[in-house]
């Protein structure tokens, strides 16, 4: 639960591994069990509008499409998807901020491993952000523990949860 007063609190939106969502504010997004995989958290304050997508892997199978519900599943999909949706609740692209979590290295494979999903989810997320020129306000990534999100859309506040019990805002 987040921290704070015990006002009445926005639905949640749970996202789920492969998954991405999109609400307008009031809204909370949640996902759980990030271990490799990379939470993509997109948000544009004037527009109240948020999205989070639990990315699985850096691009589909062989360069291809994916079927519809799987666009989160690839940071090739995942980014322009959730970026397509948010416009369409009146979202500019110019004022949209992303907070990443996750990425971490679960079996502590050594950097050169092609293995190494976490860091390479990470690493192909930034350079889609930076070519969409979409600011990477925050992040929490890599390591060795698996984190839980909860985004409030309203306020753009990110509660991250690490596996070894640390709570903190992003």
């Amino acid at each position: 639960m987040l921290p704070g007063s015990h006002e009445s609190r926005p639905p949640i939106t749970r996202v789920g591994m492969g998954e991405a969502a999109v609400r307008i504010a009031p809204a909370r997004l949640r996902t759980t069990g990030l271990g490799s995989c990379v939470c993509l958290v997109l948000w544009d304050r004037w527009a109240a509008v948020g999205g989070m997508a639990h990315i699985m892997l850096p691009d589909t199978p062989r360069g291809g499409g994916v079927d519809p519900g799987e666009e989160g599943r690839y940071v090739r999909t995942a980014v322009p998807w959730l970026l397509e949706q948010m416009r369409a609740y009146g979202a500019r692209y110019e004022q949209v901020v992303a907070r990443l979590v996750g990425g971490a290295d679960m079996f502590r494979m050594p950097a050169h491993a092609r293995l190494q999903i976490g860091r390479r989810n990470v690493e192909a997320l930034v350079e889609v952000l930076a070519r969409l020129q979409i600011s990477v306000v925050a992040s929490d990534v890599g390591g060795h523990v698996s984190r839980s999100v909860d985004f409030d859309v309203s306020t753009g506040r990110v509660w991250i949860r690490r596996g070894n019990g640390d709570e903190r805002w992003l």
